[in-house]
């Protein structure tokens, strides 16, 4: 068990280590025989950051001549360098919701505190990937790419074969008029505009390089990953639907 010295340093890191988050949003356990702390998001407990002694080396081979050996052969001498004394497991990690971090001493403990605390607020404030959230996108997904798919369809004759040139000049003018018209009506913000141009560029480009029902596959689900990114996804659903070019 830690001293009361190094349990205080430790609840006067966790309260100042933010803004966010005041001493009374975490439990902080110096009991366990395991840990030496174990530092508890009350509000979602499977959040937590729990500190254990655990000392880790590091270990190397050296290589050396022995000037003694008649033979004048090597010696291999392996040594051992201590790399850490505890481990630090965190929910929410950097990268992973659950991970290892490694510190020589308690000292280190305030820049992994601050380090932790950060991405427990990042994860706190992300949405969940629920199903139903996912199956709402979903839907949205599909609308897209059936309004799009109505001004793109009258080109798709034949999946199997490539545009002509024609067809190529039709399309690109066809978009570039979605854009005159959507920017005309106010519909969207300038950074989804700029976003749909690049779309646009990219998806022009490729007429050439797929055939139809390639392209075609690849371009809906462009507009449609876009396009549920914008503020009013159904206002842009029914505008489109609605453009005479």
């Amino acid at each position: 068990m830690l001293n009361k010295t190094s349990q205080l340093k430790i609840l006067d890191i966790l309260k100042n280590a933010s803004s966010i988050f005041s001493l009374s949003d975490f439990e902080v356990d110096f009991s366990s025989s395991y840990s030496k702390v174990i530092i508890t998001f009350k509000h979602e407990p499977e959040y937590n950051l729990d500190v254990i002694y655990e000392e880790r080396y590091s270990y190397s081979t050296v290589v050396a001549s022995n000037n003694r050996n008649l033979w004048g052969g090597s010696t291999e001498t392996k040594t051992e360098k201590l790399t850490s004394k505890y481990d630090i497991k965190v929910c929410p990690g950097e990268d992973s919701l659950n991970e290892t971090w490694h510190i020589m001493t308690l000292s280190d403990l305030q820049g992994i505190i601050g380090k932790w605390i950060k991405f427990l607020d990042l994860e706190l404030t992300v949405d969940d990937l629920t199903e139903v959230n996912q199956e709402e996108q979903n839907i949205i997904k599909e609308k897209i790419k059936a309004s799009i798919s109505h001004h793109l369809e009258p080109y798709i004759d034949n999946r199997d074969t490539r545009f002509n040139s024609n067809e190529v000049d039709d399309i690109t003018k066809k978009f570039n008029q979605i854009i005159k018209t959507l920017e005309q009506d106010n519909i969207l913000l300038s950074e989804e505009i700029e976003r749909l141009k690049k779309i646009i560029s990219e998806t022009t480009n490729s007429l050439s390089r797929f055939k139809k029902g390639t392209w075609f596959e690849i371009t809906t689900n462009k507009f449609a990953e876009w396009a549920t990114g914008i503020e009013n996804a159904k206002r842009l659903i029914d505008a489109i639907k609605l453009l005479t070019i």
